[in-house]
């Protein structure tokens, strides 16, 4: 399939004269993340008009996401983890699409949009756009409000888009037909926690199939018996509110939380028990549908 030129992306919603603008966060976040293979950076974005305006400064791990989207559907604001507070009552996000600004190199950015918009066609999502702001060489993608659904919905989303700009930087890959041969590439490709991520994704997790049931599973994703508003409520939420934890906890893989005493009885740590209950009732639904 043939990439998107980055002309196509500037003009696919706007005229020439007729761009978004990006209104910056400058506020000082004191971020502790990990260290990605690829340079790619999100920010959550609030549309105003013609304008869009960041919420906080762009971030290279996607956990934020999932506090944000929790955060708005239980109504709360959090309690700030890892050096950004999720505001879901007084900065409510994503209420009618999910707009998302990217910072990285526009080229790999936009190469495998193609594949990602037919790819969410076949899952019955209206496909991704992209477009480059007036005043800015970021790129704005703007999907569709299922992917700000629930906390997994926008892990996978967000993953997705790293995985293509990922596939399109790597000097290994060849050209893609498909989502699935893309997301196949990176899962046995040396890229880095991608790879990780995607590797246990495909081995646990049938995406197609929790996509195209995304509105029986938002409800029951979003249900927790956690408190949220309290900080270990959310570094939860942020450590295992994602599609890679969910997809553990579907293939019973959290090995990391085990380990067996001298007497060979097995026990689990403490926060085996985080992951178990953020996606108990995922899991129920999801071995109801497969």
């Amino acid at each position: 399939m043939d990439s998107l030129s980055v002309g196509t992306v500037l003009t696919e919603m706007h005229g020439d004269n007729d761009m978004p603008k990006l209104i910056e966060n400058n506020e000082f976040f004191d971020l502790s993340e990990i260290y990605q293979e690829v340079d790619l950076k999100f920010a959550p974005l609030i549309r105003k008009g013609s304008n869009y305006e960041m919420l906080h400064i762009y971030v290279q791990c996607r956990d934020y996401f999932t506090d944000l989207v929790d955060a708005m559907h239980m109504g709360e604001d959090y309690e700030e983890v890892y050096g950004i507070a999720a505001l879901g009552e007084t900065e409510p996000w994503a209420n009618d699409l999910t707009y998302i600004a990217l910072a990285g190199t526009t080229s790999y950015i936009t190469k495998y949009l193609p594949l990602l918009q037919a790819f969410e066609k076949e899952c019955g999502l209206t496909p991704t756009t992209m477009e480059m702001f007036e005043n800015s060489a970021d790129v704005l993608v703007t999907g569709s409000v299922e992917w700000s659904s629930a906390g997994p919905y926008i892990s996978l989303y967000t993953h997705l888009l790293r995985c293509m700009y990922s596939a399109a930087e790597s000097e290994e890959c060849d050209e893609f037909d498909t989502m699935d041969e893309l997301l196949s590439f990176i899962a046995g490709a040396s890229r880095g926690n991608d790879s990780d991520y995607q590797s246990t994704i495909s081995k646990f997790l049938d995406i197609k199939m929790f996509i195209k049931n995304v509105k029986k599973f938002a409800s029951v994703c979003l249900g927790h018996p956690m408190d949220g508003s309290g900080e270990d409520g959310v570094t939860i939420i942020h450590n295992y509110g994602g599609i890679v934890s969910l997809a553990k906890v579907i293939g019973d893989d959290f090995d990391d939380c085990r380990w067996k005493d001298d007497d060979g009885i097995e026990h689990t740590d403490e926060e085996y028990d985080g992951p178990m209950t953020m996606h108990e009732d995922t899991l129920k639904l999801y071995m109801e549908l497969s």
